[in-house]
């Protein structure tokens, strides 16, 4: 597996300012994703002039590069010591990359062109909602994986090629470094000799030395290249410098005239020169070069003969002597020093230069889109022929088309080997085969004077630029079988011989080359500046008739640019931005569509990603159309809303505050009211209308974002957020409220008597797999299922209540302790606190008003209302002897003891069913949430597995667990339960695990799953008697709930099981953890509460405590005073 290597610096050379100030950003964006090591310095260089070369760019940027270090180390004056080991630091690793000339089919050049890879960050990531990769991402891994294990210094790379590992090396170190005694290691590749014919080969030596570099060289030239293998090594564009050699390479700046080839030499006013890194700087360690026919640029099998300097470059400057003294000075600082150069051949992998052939860059991204998942330290890329795209018929893509960062609204019909990058479809469109799309737009505006469908070609190319001069838009378009570069005598357009063109529109050579011009499709002035209507250029290609009558005259009148012209312009910040947008634009229509279709897709990278790229406002519509228009689903409605308090925290940022506290602030609490009258559409519009409040720039603080905008008070954020869910507590609520229908209420017989005590009580209940996955919103979107067991804790019942008819038309509440508190509602009013769980008696409250026995809603009064129906008032007391945040269900259960005490004080019959069902009401009206399987552990007793199917309404179905005696005899004697005396804190626990739920995090999903699984597991070893394997589904419960709740167990509580293991089957602390009770399953029967106060006292843990227990088969129970 690759890690991401550790350079000090990484810079990225370029052709000028503008576009360099886009680079470096894009770097940053790709360091604070975790793709490149978070301490790398990041930095793009434009080239001082564009004639320099390779070898000029690269002396260029290790030039800037080590001023930046010089004054990193506090120095005044730039000193090649920054590159070698002081006794502070060690020696600096260097990354220098070139990003090469112009490129036709990409507006951001070869190394930032879409590629159909996806990053997938952290694990954090959907395939269709990751980062789109571009050339660059994809080489930066191949040099991870090819720099590993080296040592300190300088790589360059060109990046105008691919490398595909053909042969997955499980090796960390790919280069053998143990022989390399300093100097240069040039990285080559195995190529055949056809291929070889365009490119450059070394020719290796023995000890594999370099003896030579050929470029486009003969047949035999090549020949004599050879490997054993028949295969030639291709250069491969990736050569590493050692300290001392970076150093002397460095020190070249410093000497006339190669100074040139720097800023510093041309703002001192020379003019450039022109150097190549390999048939220049390089060629003169090559073993078999001699000086003089390499001074000369002048000898036989190498490049450049007659004095020609660098391949592919006419001399720049007028004097032929700058070019001897420069060459000169290369072999004196470098070969005459005895810097060597040796190869190192990568075997596993194969060379793919990104040329100029449309084809064979269309078969390129095809071939990428049938590669596989690969990992990078953390991360992984995925290549997919839909990669970032959103399609809203998938049917009518061919199986062998790709999709790239595609927006398609409209009908989108793609041919085989067709494709498109960058580009949004809002009208019917078919591509045919062949095609190369990059950047369209096909709209009602630009697609006027077309027909509908409109058909793009078989094999064309349409490509559209913005430039940077006036920001005007091109589009241009060529055949993806025509030679670019090639003369127009030879070569087509659109397919077709350029005296097709001319015959059909009257355009004469001479509206298209200048007098002495090369007659290229690269340099035809073709295309109108600023004309973004596909109408002309697809008129030029022949594939639709003139926009306008006497058009040609119109085209021949207008600005024009050939492609050449188009690339020199371009404004790659202003197609970075734009890509950006589309790609948020996507993932909302890809979030829309699942959030719609409840289809589980993370979106917390995404969302992540768009928010801090400034599109948070798609996000933000998106969210609120969802959650206004969605009717008659509350749960997805929900999850619309914890989408928007998501955003909201992504915007806000990391490390500035905790996503949880309160949120009842009043600006929100029209919305919230609107949300729970079900008023949702106008709840949704309140609540955006405060969230614009609360994200006003007047309540920014000073400076901007670099981009203009104002910086937003973090702070304000989180707390907005923390109202979003709020609002999403309060629809999930809702959600669970359609379990409303199986809590059936049937009048059984007549109230009980006045004054005769009706008293229910109910075990407390043991989860022993599955918990968290009763929860809401997890239980209706996925399903759950628990297994728990109810039981008595020193012999009695621990939670209860009794209730009687009194004469008087109040409610009288008692909560029995030490002291006990007593609460009198006697006017509506004393009642309307019920929805506020730190209220006195919340829960009572809460009871009676969700059981109807008062309407708080009526204008009549409560002594009315009771007189009316009851003849009377209620006295109801309720006790626990469980301390406070016991994970043993106290809260739930005592809800099922009250609703249950109420409905048969006043006639109604006690389903067991129906309360559990009602205690999800009662749980919802008091906001404090939570599961079923507590109430569910209580109310019915034993051994039970109960579930809820993954839809709404809700309904808990609870199966009793036939056991024999035996088990349930061998289960009494080996559970113990201890009270470890922490107060458990289960609230913000429960946020924190919905939002992760809301997130779709890969970890949460997955461990719902085992949640699950793991209940049915634990059910069917009950059956089965077998309680060692009860045992090991509780301890397998534990880690899972560690999973769902980061941070749940306490320090005390894991060196207790810790030292407890030994003896167990199994353990777990009670519900969410983080406090409580834990319980276990002993190996031995009748030994638990001896093993663990042994245990207890060898780990000096003083605040636990063994309670007594057994299983209660009965569960809920009633009597009735005589």
């Amino acid at each position: 597996m690759a890690q991401l290597h550790a350079w000090d610096v990484i810079v990225v050379t370029c052709r000028d300012e503008l576009t360099a100030g886009a680079y470096e950003k894009e770097l940053i964006v790709r360091r604070d994703k975790g793709l490149i090591a978070p301490d790398t310095r990041l930095l793009a260089v434009a080239d001082p002039d564009a004639r320099v070369g390779s070898g000029g760019a690269t002396l260029n940027a290790l030039l800037v590069a080590a001023e930046l270090l010089s004054s990193q180390d506090g120095l005044t004056a730039v000193t090649d010591d920054v590159l070698k080991k002081s006794e502070t630091r060690p020696a600096r690793k260097i990354l220098i990359l070139h990003m090469g000339r112009d490129f036709p089919f990409d507006a951001c050049c070869r190394a930032f062109a879409s590629i159909p890879g996806l990053w997938n960050v952290n694990g954090q990531s959907h395939l269709a909602l990751s980062s789109v990769m571009t050339h660059l991402d994809y080489l930066l891994h191949m040099l991870d994986r090819i720099c590993a294990g080296s040592p300190p210094g300088v790589w360059v790379s060109s990046s105008d090629m691919i490398l595909f590992e053909t042969k997955p090396s499980t090796a960390d170190e790919l280069i053998d470094w143990s022989g390399f005694n300093g100097g240069v290691m040039a990285v080559a590749i195995p190529g055949s000799k056809e291929y070889a014919k365009r490119h450059g080969v070394y020719r290796i030596g023995e000890q594999n030395e370099i003896r030579d570099i050929l470029f486009r060289g003969s047949a035999e030239q090549i020949e004599s290249c050879s490997l054993k293998s028949g295969q030639v090594p291709v250069v491969s564009g990736i050569v590493f410098m050692c300290p001392n050699t970076a150093s002397k390479v460095l020190d070249l700046q410093n000497e006339p005239p190669l100074e040139n080839c720097t800023y510093l030499g041309i703002d001192s006013g020379n003019s450039p020169l022109n150097v190549s890194l390999y048939f220049d700087m390089l060629l003169s360690l090559a073993k078999d070069v001699q000086q003089a026919g390499y001074e000369e640029g002048n000898r036989p099998g190498a490049y450049g003969h007659g004095g020609t300097f660098s391949p592919g470059s006419a001399p720049v400057d007028s004097s032929c002597d700058d070019r001897h003294k420069a060459r000169v000075m290369v072999w004196k600082r470098l070969r005459m020093a005895g810097v060597t150069m040796q190869a190192a051949l990568l075997h596993t992998f194969e060379h793919d230069y990104i040329d100029l052939y449309p084809t064979q860059y269309i078969q390129r991204l095809l071939r990428l889109a049938q590669h596989r998942e690969v990992t990078a330290g953390n991360n992984s890329f995925l290549f997919s022929k839909l990669t970032q795209s959103f399609v809203q018929e998938a049917d009518k893509l061919s199986d062998g088309a790709v999709l790239i960062n595609t927006l398609c609204t409209a009908a989108t019909t793609v041919a085989a080997n067709s494709v498109l990058m960058n580009c949004r479809v809002e009208v019917p469109v078919t591509v045919s085969s062949g095609c190369l799309l990059n950047s369209v737009t096909f709209s009602a505006e630009s697609s006027k004077n077309l027909a509908s469908p409109f058909v793009v070609p078989e094999n064309t190319a349409l490509m559209s630029f913005t430039q940077a001069s006036d920001a005007a838009s091109v589009v241009a378009c060529f055949g993806t079988r025509d030679e670019l570069e090639s003369s127009s005598d030879s070569s087509t357009f659109c397919g077709l011989p350029w005296s097709a063109l001319f015959e059909r529109t009257g355009i004469t050579p001479a509206d298209l080359w200048a007098d002495g011009a090369t007659t290229t499709v690269l340099n035809a002035r073709l295309f109108r500046l600023g004309d973004s209507s596909l109408a002309t250029v697809l008129w030029l290609a022949g594939a639709c008739e003139a926009p306008a009558s006497g058009y040609t005259d119109v085209w021949r009148q207008s600005k024009r640019v050939s492609l050449a012209d188009v690339l020199l312009g371009v404004n790659v910040a202003t197609e970075f931005s734009r890509r950006s947008r589309l790609s948020a634009e996507i993932v909302v229509n890809v979030q829309r569509r699942a959030l719609l279709t409840c289809q589980p897709i993370s979106w917390v990278s995404s969302f992540r990603t768009t928010a801090r790229n400034g599109h948070a406002d798609l996000l933000f519509a998106m969210l609120d159309g969802v959650a206004s228009e969605c009717d008659n689903n509350p749960g997805v409605r929900a999850r619309a809303l914890a989408g928007i308090a998501d955003v909201l925290a992504s915007v806000a940022g990391d490390g500035n505050g905790l996503r949880s506290g309160p949120g009842a602030n009043r600006g929100w609490k029209d919305a919230y009211k609107q949300l729970r009258e079900g008023n949702v559409k106008e709840g949704v519009a309140l609540l955006a209308a405060e969230r614009k409040k609360w994200m006003n720039p007047r309540l920014a603080t000073c400076g901007s974002d670099g981009r203009g905008s104002p910086l937003l008070r973090p702070r304000e954020l989180l707390r907005a957020a923390r109202h979003y869910e709020g609002a999403a507590q309060i629809l999930i609520s809702q959600a669970v409220k359609t379990a409303e229908q199986f809590a059936d209420i049937k009048h059984e017989k007549d109230p009980v008597p006045m004054d005769k005590w009706v008293t229910v009580e109910a075990p407390a209940r043991a989860d022993i797999a599955g918990g968290w996955s009763d929860t809401p919103p997890i239980t209706y979107e996925h399903g759950g299922s628990v297994t728990n067991v109810s039981f008595t804790v020193k012999g009695e019942r621990p939670i209860g209540a009794k209730v009687k008819r009194i004469h008087e038309p109040i409610i009288r509440l008692c909560l029995v302790g030490t002291p006990p508190l007593f609460v009198e509602c006697k006017e509506l009013s004393d009642m309307e606190d019920y929805c506020i769980p730190t209220a006195k008696a919340a829960l009572l409250k809460t009871a009676f008003y969700c059981m109807k026995v008062v309407d708080l809603q009526s204008s009549v009064s409560l002594n009315d209302q009771l007189m009316t129906k009851y003849k009377g008032g209620f006295e109801l007391h309720t006790w626990s002897s469980l301390p406070a945040g016991s994970g043993l269900g106290t809260s739930s259960i005592l809800a099922g003891v009250v609703i249950a005490a109420i409905l048969k004080v006043v006639g109604h019959a006690v389903d067991k069913d129906a309360v559990t069902h009602m205690v999800l009401m009662v749980e919802q009206m008091l906001t404090t949430g939570g599961g079923w399987q507590d109430q569910a552990g209580g109310l019915f007793g034993g051994v039970k597995i109960s579930r809820s199917p993954c839809r709404l309404p809700l309904q808990v179905e609870v199966e009793p667990l036939n056991l024999s005696e035996e088990t349930i005899r061998e289960f009494d004697r080996r559970f113990v339960v201890i009270y470890t005396g922490k107060t458990r804190l289960a609230r913000n626990i429960l946020q924190e695990v919905i939002r992760s739920w809301y997130g779709q995090l890969p970890r949460i999903v997955n461990t719902a799953k085992a949640l699950v699984a793991g209940s049915e597991e634990c059910a069917e070893a009950f059956r089965n008697g077998d309680l060692e394997k009860v045992g090991a589904c509780m301890s397998r419960y534990w880690e899972q709930k560690k999973v769902m709740a980061f941070g749940c167990e306490p320090e005390t509580v894991r060196q207790f099981m810790t030292a407890l293991k030994p003896y167990v089957y199994g353990q777990s602390m009670a519900g969410a953890g983080g406090g409580g009770f834990m319980y276990v399953l002993m190996k031995e029967p009748d030994t638990g509460a001896e093993v663990a106060e042994r245990v207890l006292a060898e780990t000096d843990i003083t605040s636990f405590e063994v309670y007594s227990s057994a299983i209660d088969r009965d569960g809920l129970l009633i009597t009735v005073e005589e």
